[in-house]
């Protein structure tokens, strides 16, 4: 290897690399998931349950279909990018470019168009009722700005694959949930019809785009500049390379959005818009720690390809154990919390919504199992097994809808949550299975047992005292608050080695100079 992004060193260099990708991804990622959970705060507060239903199983139709429209060219692209660089053909990074972005901006159109020809259909399908062509508008509005979104999720992929997470993070995780906020504000504030509310979630989402293709192309440029290739690859050959890989990380990937976004559109057409609201709300609380867990990918993903390319598996599982072991450590307390006092937490959106908090149990329990596996599927894809990941996430889709099916209409969102979770294990058991047994890799290490140890006994044990103590109420939570991130904060000092927590805090200290 003679590219000079070649991998060297030893696990400290690659976990310091990891823990600057990770913190900053961090920062950004509990900024979007704040941003996202304050919108749907806005939403249900300014357009009521039944309203603010609608406009969630329109945007769940908007994020099936964009997320189609990617064709997984955002996970080809993180993994040719990087491996490109490692192993010296940054030549062939200019048409892989064009080779994947291309082909998404034709599926963006051409879903759009059916969008638009079969808006009103698709509108009675998902509602019922006086609901029945409550989706029209929406969809007519946010359906323009479909291959804007596609190319814009590609796009910022191809970004991380340049070994940087500042685009990432301020275009996408930043800017875009904060314009998205500021423009439902205004539409609340002036008491505006569906068309302005799907005006505020979709222009951002165009500013986005002119932002990530920008941003992309320079860093290409300047990549060629830097660093000289040997020679350029055949297009054709580089199309094969890409999409044999890619292809099945397309289908993986609108299975996986429509494992998150189903259950809303499917409890608007067995129940009510209503129902539809009160569970998409209650379980994007979720959201917060799937931020989290994104942004461990999003650092990991890169380095992970870079070190499997260079036959480094040691290392590998060194880096995919310590972003197991900081996810668990952030995120276990959260969802802990979440499942404690979630009859507390629902109450944010309104006294309508109370039904929501067995499904944020729920969700949260499942969760725990997530966070534990760490991003599993991301490194059973950067290890080349896009296939397996689809037949995964395929699986997990089947049950998901079948258990939806049988379980919306006898237990409402509480069955939705359910089939949830079982697709949740699904979706991380298998992986989990095939990571160790075929790669060799295992996210679990000292450093995860420790969270887990601590973590549990902290939040769930203090957690459960004060809510059987003093009630579920908010004062009891507050208690909880103080007396367990003090402990907290003790105890991860204490295992402050075994966590390997001192790259992730010098990786927060600025450089001198």
């Amino acid at each position: 290897m003679s590219g000079s992004d070649t991998p060297s060193g030893d696990s400290s260099g690659d976990l310091s690399r990891l823990a600057r990708g990770g913190a900053l991804n961090l920062a950004g990622s509990v900024a979007y998931g704040l941003l996202s959970f304050v919108l749907v705060i806005i939403v249900t507060r300014g357009l009521g349950k039944d309203a603010a239903g609608v406009f969630f199983e329109a945007v769940a139709l908007f994020v099936i279909a964009s997320n189609a429209a990617e064709l997984g060219a955002d996970t080809g692209l993180v993994r040719f990018v990087a491996r490109y660089r490692t192993l010296d053909r940054v030549h062939d990074i200019r048409w892989t470019l064009v080779i994947a972005l291309v082909p998404v901006a034709v599926a963006g159109v051409v879903l759009a168009l059916v969008g638009l020809l079969y808006a009103e259909p698709l509108s009675r399908l998902f509602g019922k009722g006086d609901e029945a062509d409550a989706l029209v508008p929406y969809i007519h509005l946010l359906i323009l700005f479909l291959p804007l979104s596609a190319i814009n999720t590609v796009a910022i992929a191809g970004t991380r694959g340049f070994g940087t997470m500042i685009p990432s993070v301020t275009v996408d995780k930043i800017f875009k949930p904060f314009a998205q906020c500021v423009m439902a504000l205004a539409a609340v504030a002036f008491s505006a019809g569906s068309g302005a509310f799907a005006l505020a979630y979709g222009l951002p989402i165009g500013l986005s785009f002119v932002a990530a293709v920008s941003w992309l192309l320079v860093l290409e440029r300047r990549s060629e500049r830097r660093m000289h290739g040997i020679e350029v690859t055949p297009t054709r050959r580089l199309a094969s390379e890409f999409w044999r890989f890619t292809a099945p990380r397309g289908l993986a990937g609108v299975f996986q959005v429509m494992i998150l976004w189903l259950d809303t559109l499917l409890i608007g057409a067995l129940r009510s818009s209503g129902e539809a609201a009160v569970y998409t709300a209650s379980s994007r609380y979720i959201v917060i720690g799937q931020a989290l867990l994104q942004a461990i990918i999003q650092a990991i993903a890169p380095q992970i390809s870079s070190l499997l390319a260079a036959r480094e598996h040691d290392r590998a599982e060194s880096v995919y154990q310590a972003g197991t072991t900081w996810l668990m450590v952030v995120s276990w307390p959260i969802y802990l919390t979440m499942a404690i006092f979630a009859p507390v937490l629902v109450l944010v959106f309104g006294s309508s919504f109370t039904t929501g908090g067995p499904v944020l149990v729920i969700l949260a329990l499942a969760m725990l199992v997530s966070m534990a596996c760490g991003p599993v599927d991301v490194v059973l894809l950067m290890g080349g097994k896009s296939w397996w990941s689809a037949a995964n996430t395929v699986i997990a889709l089947i049950l998901n809808v079948g258990l939806n099916l049988w379980l919306i209409p006898i237990y409402g969102i509480t069955g939705s949550a359910i089939a949830w979770f079982v697709s949740i294990l699904v979706r991380n058991i298998l992986p989990l299975i095939q990571v160790s047994k075929f790669l060799g890799l295992t996210p679990f290490g000292p450093g995860s047992k420790a969270a887990a140890l601590t973590s549990l006994p902290i939040f769930g044990g203090i957690g459960i005292l004060c809510r059987v103590v003093l009630g579920p109420t908010l004062l009891s939570m507050l208690v909880f608050a103080v007396v367990a991130c003090s402990a907290y904060a003790v105890a991860l000092w204490r295992l402050r080695d075994v966590l390997q927590l001192q790259e992730l805090v010098k990786s927060l200290r600025p450089k001198a100079g």
